[in-house]
């Protein structure tokens, strides 16, 4: 029958849609469907000059889907995707750089709602401008980037600048933990905002920054920092270097004996605005393991948060505050790196490296 017919193609649609969802590239979804590649059996037989001329424009997206679509099994792939419950919603990439701010992005397929569940097309964010401590509601698209975000704002509210040199950026706060983080150029906001507990300590916050507070990234920083144990709790002066994946750490200098390392991948970097245990408490920063479908911090009483923050992090303390910012930056930088280059992490090709301490006494 014609309605036979019909589900019969929008299923093999969806693969194409679901594939792409699986190496976190789901954004391309509309315009792989739009421009015909609609067929799973393309997926295997794609090359560079097909990526382009769809309007790939990362390298590191036309090699990611190039590498895993060799790999691609349509009959092996459709079985993995029966096996998960009908119920379980769409997952979103946890990468949060996938794109620049100018990268231009398909809106939504019109099919998404015959094929698996996708985020809402629109939703209502509260922004708290922290120059007037006025909150301002704004209904944003599931692909809105904070420097879209930032835009909206600037254009509605049109705050004025204490001091010309200083930006605008977005951050995500949380009371408990007392941490906040700026959202990257083109990090999605309603993906950010998805990962929140279900608490009210959460909220997005307008601020003008300093330049000298945005951080200078230096992909291979090295310099002294404070770290905090993960089992003794004791802080010690080490010295770092920033490696690819990881922060190696060093007695003194960097050398062939390293003390252990603090992997950064799948991980979210946060400023602590105050750790009373540290040496300079207004001077911490720390990395947060970031679980696909689960929310940044437990649930339950500010207790049960407080101890998952402080077990479940990594924590290092800086000389000051511009210091904390570039080692901010230059992490960041090189998680971007990593994305741009089709490094994901998380995949049985490529697991999550671990953290390992041997001075923790």
């Amino acid at each position: 029958s014609v309605n036979a017919l019909a589900n019969c193609v929008i299923a093999i649609m969806e693969v194409v849609q679901q594939w792409l969802e699986s190496v976190r590239l789901g954004e391309y979804s509309d315009m792989f469907l739009k421009q015909g590649y609609d067929d799973p059996v393309v997926i295997g037989e794609l090359n560079d000059k097909d990526l382009c001329e769809l309007g790939i424009k990362l390298p590191g997206h036309r090699k990611r889907i190039l590498i895993h679509g060799k790999r691609f099994d349509a009959d092996k792939f459709k079985a993995s995707q029966a096996s998960k419950t009908t119920t379980a919603k769409t997952t979103r990439p946890i990468s949060l750089f996938n794109r620049k701010a100018d990268d231009s992005l398909p809106s939504l397929p019109k099919k998404a709602s015959v094929s698996s569940p996708s985020p809402k097309d629109e939703e209502s964010i509260s922004i708290h401008h922290e120059g007037t401590s006025v909150f301002r509601p704004m209904s944003i698209s599931s692909f809105a980037t904070a420097s879209e975000v930032i835009a909206l704002f600037i254009d509605d509210v049109k705050p004025i600048k204490a001091e010309k040199s200083s930006v605008w950026a977005l951050f995500e706060v949380f009371d408990v933990p007392n941490v906040e983080r700026k959202l990257e150029e083109g990090e999605r906001v309603l993906a950010t905002k998805a990962r929140w507990p279900k608490t009210k300590n959460c909220r997005f916050v307008m601020r003008e920054v300093a330049p000298e507070m945005l951080g200078t990234a230096d992909l291979n920083k090295t310099g002294k920092l404070d770290k905090r144990g993960g089992r003794h709790k004791n802080w010690k002066t080490r010295f770092f270097a920033i490696n690819e994946t990881k922060l190696d750490y060093f007695k003194q200098k960097k050398d062939d004996n390293g003390l252990g390392a603090f992997v950064f991948v799948n991980h979210l970097v946060f400023n602590v605005k105050y750790y009373k245990k540290a040496p300079r408490p207004t001077m911490c920063f720390c990395l947060r393991p970031v679980e696909e479908g689960k929310p940044l911090w437990a649930s339950g009483d500010d207790k049960a948060v407080l101890d998952d923050f402080d077990n479940g992090c990594k924590f290092m303390c800086a000389s000051s505050l511009e210091d904390r910012a570039d080692w901010v930056a230059s992490i960041v930088a090189n998680q971007q790196q990593l994305l741009m280059s089709g490094q994901v992490y998380g995949t049985a090709d490529l697991p999550v490296p671990e953290s390992f301490e041997t001075d923790d006494h």
